[in-house]
């Protein structure tokens, strides 16, 4: 993926992260915001993935069976577009 496709949108209290035209990751104050814009690619994938490396935050996305799942600390849950991840648990 050319980083080109990713942008960072700083705003007053968030950090916006937009690959093409969908705000993929939105990091708050107090949570982190994912949506793949009914996207759910594997470049979708990897770049969410690659943002939370990227920043320490120790949260993945995998697919098992077509399905996208998020961890947060060890803990597995269905993905869902606009899903908040409470900060608190990082």
């Amino acid at each position: 993926m050319s980083k080109s496709n990713l942008k960072v949108l700083l705003g007053n209290n968030s950090i916006t992260f937009r690959l093409y035209n969908t705000d993929i990751v939105r990091v708050l104050k107090d949570k982190i915001e994912f949506n793949s814009g009914g996207y759910r690619t594997s470049l979708t994938r990897r770049t969410i993935n690659n943002i939370m490396q990227e920043n320490n935050i120790p949260i993945s996305i995998f697919q098992h069976d077509r399905t996208w799942r998020i961890i947060v600390e060890s803990k597995i849950q269905l993905f869902q577009d606009g899903m908040q991840i409470d900060k608190t648990w990082i």
